[in-house]
């Protein structure tokens, strides 16, 4: 299974485009100690904290190294495939999160039809029940996804190539980095924590109008 993340408090080895984790870590959103309501973006519950496989200096070398970029809206959003992983005779049960997206343009590359499931995770089964309510607010979302699609490797970081895998035609964000969601016209990177260093180019394309954003991505295509 190919995997972007290698998560934080986990000892992960990626073999022939699968992995091996001992514990797993989901981010949580933070409320607000005020009375004043928080809000929380839905995509935040995707998100996880630690050092991923896969990191970008440049919008262009994100998007020369995923196979598909598109401007998507989100259809449904799901519990995907689950699976146990055992360590020190202690078993967890991890599973994906599939989200549905209806393709509205290709900025680069060819995706594999017109809806397209992206797998996000995994994360611990114990966690997604309430997470999956919560990504219900994703239906009508509309997002530029950088896609690798899953099963074809990253021969940068050493992910052999999955056939089965491949068979599938389902993707995965190449990283952290490669979401950006329209919020009211406005672009922002909710998976990804734009204050490192290494985001800088995402930086320079939060808060900007969502269209630029678009044109942005589709020009480094």
């Amino acid at each position: 299974m190919n995997h972007p993340y290698l998560l934080r408090n986990v000892a992960v080895t990626l073999v022939a485009g699968g992995m091996v984790a001992t514990s797993w870590t989901i981010a949580a959103s933070h409320e607000s100690s005020s009375d004043a309501p928080t809000v929380v973006d839905p995509w935040s519950l995707l998100a996880v904290e630690g050092v991923e496989s896969e990191r970008y200096a440049s919008l262009d070398s994100m998007v020369d190294s995923g196979n598909v970029s598109i401007l998507g809206t989100v259809r449904s959003v799901s519990a995907g495939r689950a699976y146990s992983d055992s360590e020190d005779g202690e078993t967890q049960t991890l599973q994906l999160v599939d989200v549905e997206v209806a393709v509205d343009d290709v900025l680069a590359g060819s995706p594999t039809g017109t809806l397209v499931t992206v797998e996000f995770g995994p994360y611990p089964l114990e966690d997604l029940d309430t997470s999956i309510a919560g990504l219900q607010a994703l239906l009508g979302e509309q997002s530029v996804y950088v896609l690798r699609r899953k099963g074809s490797g990253a021969p940068t970081e050493g992910v052999a190539p999955d056939r089965a895998e491949y068979a599938r035609g389902v993707y995965r964000t190449v990283s952290s980095q490669g979401l950006l969601d329209d919020q009211d016209g406005t672009t922002t990177a909710p998976l990804a924590d734009i204050h490192l260093q290494e985001n800088a180019f995402l930086s320079d394309l939060v808060d900007r109008p969502f269209d630029e954003a678009v044109a942005a991505v589709d020009h480094a295509g």
